[in-house]
């Protein structure tokens, strides 16, 4: 192998390194987008579990103990709690592995 085609070799493999490097840190960029977003999400979520938490404590403590809700508003509290807690769960797994 000559010179001119060694030098020629190395200019591809740095032209090539080059391309991976622009598009290594475009990757970069878009991720560190999501993982904001993600975390923008994980906090209202946070939040409105918070809120919902709360909300359900406060209505035990005005019923001395006792929740006034319906069978159905428990059901349907108990769901959204357990929704939030999972979406919690599914953006902290996220963040761990970040």
């Amino acid at each position: 192998m000559d010179l001119i085609a060694l030098s020629e070799n190395i200019e591809e493999k740095i032209r090539l390194l080059v391309e991976k490097l622009e598009q290594l840190t475009l990757e970069n960029i878009a991720l560190k987008h999501e993982k904001a977003l993600l975390q923008q999400e994980l906090n209202k979520q946070t939040h409105n579990f918070n809120q919902l938490e709360d909300n359900f404590f406060s209505r035990k403590d005005q019923a001395g103990g006792e929740n006034s809700e319906s069978p159905n508003e428990k059901e349907e509290l108990k769901q959204q709690l357990d929704q939030y807690i999972s979406e919690l769960d599914r953006c902290i797994a996220w963040l761990e592995n970040e």
